[in-house]
């Protein structure tokens, strides 16, 4: 009887299930009535011309993209990156219990550099013809496309007025980008190859409070890239690993949230030679929000969304970049 009931407010009163939930409304993610359709679309922006090193300190990125010290000497100026990246994505609900993501990002990279050479004479003839290749990689330029399809199949395990959990097999299409050297620029900075995620929330009996812990790991596809001294072959970035937790707040229809993300990845290795750039990244985050779903209850709005602005900022890292970043999301349903 009890899962009749469920069904039948699942298919007839879907919405009024997220907002009933303690914080569920927050974010909605997760309970996807069969046959329903979320769209949601994600902004991101990154501009840095910093890295963190390998001994962890923060440095020019172009001291740590260039991995020979005799030609990174021999660099003077600046060099910085921009990237932006706007996914659309649309989940589609199989079951009560099933739920399927289509993913698929745009991409605007900028890369500004003025840098040049000091006096190279000291230099041997093939170290003057690799320092030109990577002067040459490292010049400004502009780039804009489509960047790698991502699916990815969610299962519901628990869901009660409490607890909540999910597990996802998620999967990437590559893309036709070339990756040159470590630090590649990615069409798709959510996620890469191929991989699972574990998902728990929790909502404690403070009206509104949620959170979340998230665990990912995934294997990058390998791909025909180079390093910036031309050398081609088989680019593969190794296995990662992810961490993501979040507290927020739901009150009427406004949200806020902060928490912290880290990520570790193994070395890259460019045509089978390692590169020396073990990496990770802990990030602390906030962010704020606005929707209209409560007012759904009241039956006071037709079109039911979410907006959600955060930023994050780099704490400490290895071999990653120090980039402050800013992004955005738009949810609504059908």
């Amino acid at each position: 009887m009890l899962e009749t009931i469920k069904s039948f407010l699942s298919k007839t009163l879907w919405l009024l299930v997220f907002v009933h939930q303690l914080g569920f409304a927050s974010e909605t993610e997760e309970a996807l009535p069969k046959g329903v359709v979320k769209v949601k679309l994600d902004y991101e922006r990154m501009q840095y011309q910093q890295s963190f090193d390998g001994d962890r300190h923060v440095k020019p990125l172009h001291q740590v993209l260039v991995r020979s010290q005799p030609l990174r000497k021999q660099l003077q100026g600046k060099f910085e990156r921009t990237d932006e990246v706007v996914t659309l994505r649309a989940n589609y609900g199989l079951s009560e219990n099933w739920f399927l993501e289509l993913a698929v990002p745009t991409f605007r990279y900028k890369q500004n550099s003025s840098l040049t050479t000091d006096n190279a004479d000291s230099l041997s003839a093939e170290e003057q013809q690799e320092l030109s290749r990577v002067v040459d990689n490292l010049q400004s330029k502009e780039t804009s496309g489509l960047g790698a399809i991502q699916i990815k199949l969610t299962q519901l395990l628990t869901q009660t007025d409490f607890f909540y959990s999910r597990w996802a097999m998620r999967m990437e299409v590559p893309d036709q980008t070339e990756p040159i050297g470590i630090m590649p620029v990615e069409s798709s900075r959510t996620f890469r190859g191929v991989g699972m995620l574990f998902h728990w929330s929790w909502f404690p009996f403070a009206d509104g409070v949620r959170h979340n812990l998230k665990f990912a790991a995934s294997q990058d596809w390998t791909k025909d890239g180079k390093t910036l001294t031309g050398v081609k072959g088989a680019y593969k970035q190794g296995f990662r690993l992810g961490f993501n937790y979040e507290s927020s707040i739901q009150v009427a229809n406004f949200f806020a949230g902060a928490g912290t993300n880290y990520w570790k990845k193994e070395s890259t290795k460019i045509a089978g030679k390692d590169q020396g750039d073990p990496s990770f990244l802990w990030n602390i985050k906030a962010r704020l929000g606005w929707g209209n779903l409560s007012d759904l209850e009241e039956g006071k709005t037709a079109f039911p969304f979410l907006f959600r602005l955060g930023a994050s900022y780099p704490l400490r890292g290895r071999n990653a970049p120090f980039a402050p970043d800013v992004h955005a999301s738009f949810l609504f349903y059908f």
